[in-house]
């Protein structure tokens, strides 16, 4: 069993879209936020209403022209309710 289903009952359109989550998670961690865009975009587009893909996008947005601090983990601390 895996967290979209029975492995053996996934389609290879799931499989491609878990590995495109991955890569796109994975380029935003390394701050590679041009790739990410891209590929976050290219998931919205299977997936429109993915809300937390588009939370990483917009953050990937903004921080292609507001890079973050070099000791950035990956982590955001929310300051306001």
């Amino acid at each position: 069993m895996s967290l979209t289903g029975i492995k053996d009952h996934v389609d290879q359109k799931e499989i491609s879209m878990i590995s495109m989550w991955n890569n796109a998670i994975t380029c935003y961690r390394e701050k590679r936020f041009a790739e990410a865009v891209d590929l976050f975009s290219n998931f919205l587009q299977e997936k429109p209403n993915d809300k937390v893909t588009d939370l990483f996008l917009q953050r990937c947005i903004k921080y292609m022209t507001n890079p973050p601090d070099q000791r950035w983990d990956g982590v955001i601390n929310l300051t306001e309710k």
